[in-house]
């Protein structure tokens, strides 16, 4: 029932509020791991970081050019 409502309701950008922190809180811990892993680790560590903020940003302007239209 739940996924009906998320997949077919207007609400589905409410349940990023409620996404995101729960991922950031498994993937804190994982990039610290990544991190005390020497070089390669923290090559890895910060390519994920980025890509976090790309998309953020990404995701920003494409709500920002979609509002309301």
């Amino acid at each position: 029932v739940v996924v009906g409502l998320v997949a077919g309701g207007t609400t589905g950008v409410r349940w990023e509020h409620f996404l995101y922190p729960a991922l950031c809180l498994g993937a804190g811990p994982l990039l610290a791991v990544l991190w005390r892993r020497g070089w390669a680790g923290r090559t890895v560590a910060v390519g994920i970081l980025l890509l976090i903020v790309a998309y953020g940003i990404v995701r920003w302007i494409v709500q920002i050019r979609d509002y309301l239209h």
